[in-house]
């Protein structure tokens, strides 16, 4: 019997993750891994790459050492712990200092009596007009001038520059401004609020420095809610809580804030006369009332009672009233407990209905219309709450969320799970180091997803993976990235080619995006997500994906000496395997640590293959263009400082390995597989390599024996111009691996292996790979058992 094409095409029915079933009773389009790809209009792609949008970062505004340099030169050895900055301090409770603070290149100007030192090549060297000279470690600190000619007598020192605190990014959000689609940018880390400025993350403008004190895991709950003063204008105002109320000394805990613009205020309502509310988990806008929920009270912040099924509301109009919280004073606010001991997690709107996800169980809070009592509790569901307040997603019909028994939908009349095909995947988020509360999610419009970020296993702290749904073919997939929370970011001016700064791109015809693209536009809503380190990224859509990663990871020392070189990288969350990229190292010349960038292959992006040391530390090994395999890096003779700039971009290599193939086992046969044919879209140069697994067996590829199989590189590129020189013209290609097996069953997995990752001459990584069929040449063989 000769082979028979079993042709596969649209993933869309019955494909993505699914590992319900045991792999041979999947359905044949699904996938038992589907790893930084997806299933996305009948095809199955690579996923898209982030782009830059920036750091945060602060301004220290001008800062004076008095009477700190005289005679012919200044020295300190970290202007970070000098008591006018004092960057270094730690706040006792939290243990949580900036250690990894660091200046941002060709901003630093240092004025001593009239000499101005400025770093305008950022290269930490200081120049001054007048021929005094110096240097400046923007990692440590560390600065150094020379005057000429010296100075007689002291002399005040005034430092200005823009630093990155490095600290992760806790919200995204937008306030509400007076314009029409045009929101002002805001984002937290722990300890600080920014807006932007031309397309740079700033501190948002207050009248006084202010900061918040939270742990790493307590990310923002905000809201814009508007107040209402009869015969005054109406504020927009937007609101901050941090819930932090139980966790830190009493001395350091924050309370609710808003802001109006121009300042933080305070809120720390009476509601009777001997009561305050102090802090609360979520705040929102209903019925033209804004409702705290799980709440601390108490007479000050110092002494606070936990009330985590409690809501309270304030008067139908402005919340920032003297009386507007007061339950003691008729027609002003008032509270309400939950029929339920469990606490208030999270909120969302499903049209008019306010859905409160309680821990176990969903409950809809309705509007009754009477000023008494405007609101009461109605229970949804007894068994499907919520444990992460951040996981909540808003459609039109629905509110998808992450319960503790699964990722539900509610659309205000019944919960249901929508996690059939990945029924274990809820269970594999972290639970302990408030694992829950990392958990966050937001709607993708223009790809058609929803996004779980998640925290995966013990040895990270900061979520590791992504959980996409593709709600519009009900498909799922794991994206590896690092993202602690999403949002949505306008551009506040459109980018010109002037101002890019994406180190990723040299030419304009190296960028994936063309000039006119609206992502690139003024006031264009983005979907934004932050990370542990302090960046901030935008989600480019799958319509158009970016084919190249920006940076998303700081180095923040290094030790050349150590055979395998190893780097600094804080909370870099990554896996020992993972392929990077490294740019933007500065050192002292001549020889010095930004050899990193670019050895020993000069025109070639070096790649690196990391080990993972501790959550901070990594080692790197190379590819031998001698030996063919991958060695610890070694540039032990390099000496010099480290100085800064260093970023690590992270590469994406998929992983796509389909259901277990056993098509004759209902007439009792084994299978000959004779070979099979990949339809993908054409590239340049790209490749991918096809492992075959047979017998229920995924620890012994088939291509181990390649005197058997030859070689199991699959092309995405024209094989061979000269033969057949129209290839290279088509937008998809077909391309066939011989594979000469007798099996039971057999498995295919797609990846990359490690030499297509790291060797610079390949550099794979940066090429699209789509799929859009596959075709397999079977016949039955003889019987099942032999």
């Amino acid at each position: 019997m000769g082979y028979q094409p079993f042709y596969i095409s649209n993933f869309d029915e019955n494909g993505g993750l699914n590992n319900f079933y045991e792999s041979f009773l999947t359905p044949e389009k699904a996938f038992q891994t589907l790893e930084d790809a997806m299933c996305w209009r009948g095809k199955v792609m690579k996923r898209p790459c982030i782009t830059k949008i920036g750091r945060l970062r602060r301004d220290l505004g001008t800062q004076t050492f008095d009477n700190q340099a005289t005679g012919g030169s200044y020295i300190v050895a970290d202007i970070f712990s000098d008591p006018n900055i004092d960057l270094r301090a730690t706040i006792p409770a939290l243990g949580l200092p900036e250690p990894y603070a660091e200046i941002q290149p060709t901003t630093v100007v240092i004025t001593v009596s009239g000499r101005i030192f400025t770093d305008p090549m950022g290269n930490g060297v200081l120049t001054e007009a007048g021929g005094s000279s110096g240097t400046i470690n923007y990692v440590t600190g560390a600065l150094s001038l020379t005057f000429a000619p010296p100075f007689g007598g002291l002399h005040n020192v005034t430092v200005q520059f823009f630093y990155f605190p490095g600290l992760p990014v806790m919200s995204l959000n937008r306030r509400e401004a007076d314009n029409i689609n045009d929101e002002q940018n805001i984002a937290f880390d722990t300890k600080y609020a920014y807006t932007t400025l031309m397309g740079q993350f700033i501190e948002l403008p207050s009248g006084t420095k202010f900061t918040w004190n939270g742990a790493d895991w307590q990310l923002f709950w905000t809201t814009n809610f508007y107040t209402k003063t009869i015969g005054l204008a109406r504020d927009k105002f937007f609101w901050a809580t941090n819930y932090n109320a139980e966790n830190i000394a009493p001395s350091i805990r924050d309370h609710i804030n808003y802001y109006d613009g121009s300042d933080w205020f305070l809120l720390e309502p009476h509601v009777n006369p001997t009561t305050f509310l102090e802090q609360c988990k979520i705040l929102i806008g209903y019925k033209s009332r804004l409702i705290a929920m799980n709440l601390w009270e108490g007479p000050d912040i110092y002494n606070v009672f936990h009330y985590p099924n409690k809501i309270r509301w304030s008067v139908n109009g402005d919340p920032t009233d003297i009386n507007a919280w007061r339950e003691d004073i008729p027609g002003q606010g008032s509270y309400l407990y939950a029929p339920t001991n469990e606490a208030i997690i999270s909120v969302a709107f499903i049209r008019d209905i306010l859905v409160v996800k309680f821990e176990r169980s969903s409950w809809r809070l309705s509007y009754t219309g009477n000023e008494n009592l405007p609101f009461v509790f109605q229970k949804i569901d007894t068994d499907l709450g919520s444990e992460s307040p951040f996981s909540l997603i808003t459609f039109g019909k629905g509110l998808l969320s992450v319960a503790d028994k699964g990722i539900t939908v509610d659309d205000g009349m019944s919960v249901n799970r929508i996690d059939t095909n990945i029924p274990q995947q809820v269970f594999k988020i972290k639970n302990n180091a408030n694992g829950t509360d990392r958990v966050y999610g937001i709607r993708d419009f223009v790809s058609e997803l929803a996004y779980f970020s998640f925290p995966s296993f013990n040895t990270v702290k900061f979520p590791d993976r992504v959980l996409v749904y593709n709600y519009n073919n009900a498909t799922w997939a794991i994206f590896k990235d690092s993202f602690t929370c999403y949002g949505n970011y306008q551009r506040d001016s459109d980018e010109t080619w002037a101002a890019f700064t994406d180190e990723r791109y040299d030419t304009w015809a190296a960028l994936y995006q063309t000039w006119n693209e609206g992502a690139t536009s003024a006031l264009v809503p983005n979907i934004a997500a932050g990370n542990q380190a302090g960046f901030v990224s935008a989600l480019t859509p799958a319509i158009a994906p970016a084919t190249v990663n920006s940076p998303t990871l700081f180095i923040n020392a290094l030790d050349v000496a150590s055979i395998p070189c190893r780097i600094t990288v804080p909370n870099h969350n990554l896996e020992t395997g993972t392929f990077i990229k490294i740019s933007g190292v500065l050192g002292i010349s001549p020889l010095n640590p930004s050899i990193l960038n670019n050895i020993p292959f000069p025109g070639m992006n070096l790649i690196y293959r990391v080990t993972v040391i501790d959550q901070n530390t990594l080692s790197l090994e190379v590819w031998d263009t001698v030996a063919l395999v991958f060695d610890g890096l070694d540039i032990s003779a390099y000496v010099g400082d480290y100085i800064g700039g260093g970023v690590i971009t992270v590469l994406n290599r998929f992983d796509i390995i389909t259901k277990e193939f056993s098509p004759f086992y209902e007439t009792s046969g084994q299978c000959r597989l004779g070979s099979v044919d990949f339809f993908t879209s054409t590239t340049p140069t790209g490749e991918f390599i096809a492992e075959i697994y047979i017998n229920s067996n995924l620890s012994i590829s088939m291509t181990d024996q390649p005197s058997v199989l030859g070689t199991n590189i699959v092309f995405t590129k024209p094989e061979n111009n000269a033969l057949i020189p129209y290839q290279q013209f088509q937008e998809k290609i077909w391309h066939r691996m011989y594979i000469h097996a007798i099996a039971q069953n057999f498995t295919l997995e797609m990846t990359m292996s490690d030499e297509q990752m790291g060797r610079p001459d390949l550099d794979m990584s940066t090429e699209i790979f789509t799929l859009h069929a596959l075709a397999f040449y079977l016949s039955k063989n003889a019987r099942l058992v032999q």
